[in-house]
């Protein structure tokens, strides 16, 4: 069976590129604009797969009681650990902090 009808993709604010696949060949993109939907407008046939990939990396987002404090994230995800003592980096929020973290593959 076949079909024909768009398919909106929410692209979240968080994505720093995204790509997307229908049955395994990459879609052609100009661009994607954060917090907006992407349409694939096709003929869509049974067992079409789609395959979303967003593009994470690290980012700061400060306390709302206390600008000077801030959460991390990497990409929607909250990192967070458990400690009996605070921890404090110290430095320029892109340049010493952000950009020295890294994503290990274990």
């Amino acid at each position: 069976m076949e079909c024909r009808f768009s398919l909106n993709l929410f692209i979240p604010s968080w994505a720093e590129g995204t790509d997307v696949y229908v049955n395994e060949e990459k879609v052609s993109i100009k661009s994607f604009i954060p917090q907006s939907y992407f349409t694939i407008n096709r003929l869509w046939h049974d067992k079409d797969v789609v395959k979303v990939v967003f593009n994470c990396n690290f980012h700061l987002k400060p306390m709302i009681d206390n600008i000077n404090m801030f959460a991390i994230f990497y990409g929607p995800l909250l990192l967070a650990f458990e400690s009996n003592s605070e921890i404090i980096l110290k430095g320029r929020m892109e340049e010493d902090i952000l950009n020295k973290l890294k994503v290990l593959n274990l």
